[in-house]
């Protein structure tokens, strides 16, 4: 398996840019980014399966069709974020700031959302009951 080369810059704004050759998927299974400032970055199709993401801040990170099964997000600000079609199965949010945060067409099984936030701008999967 090759490695995938990542260049991460701070973009004009502030905004945090995670880049890989182009069609390549970005690689952080099991990376510990727990306490990560990352708010705005773009992680599409990132594969963040089992990573350690526990009170980051993933404010406005666009995290479209990213995996992140089994990822441990306790306390993560998760704020405006964009995880429409993401893979959250069996993930851990437990008490994660969820609102306005766009979760359509997210895989939610099996994930737990223990104390979770929300608010009335935060969309859910279609026919997904909020705890």
């Amino acid at each position: 398996m090759r490695n995938t080369r990542a260049r991460v810059s701070t973009a004009h704004g502030g905004r945090t840019r995670v880049n890989t050759r182009r069609g390549r998927q970005l690689r952080l299974a099991g990376a510990d980014l727990s306490n990560a400032n990352l708010t705005g970055a773009t992680l599409w199709n990132a594969n963040l399966t089992g990573a350690d993401l526990r009170s980051a801040n993933l404010t406005d990170a666009e995290l479209l069709s990213a995996i992140l099964a089994g990822a441990d997000l306790i306390g993560a600000q998760l704020h405006s974020a964009h995880l429409n079609d993401a893979h959250l199965d069996n993930a851990i949010l437990a008490g994660a700031n969820l609102t306005g945060a766009d979760l359509t067409g997210a895989d939610l099984d099996g994930t737990n959302l223990t104390d979770v936030v929300y608010d009335f701008q935060t969309r859910w999967p279609d026919g997904f009951t909020p705890p």
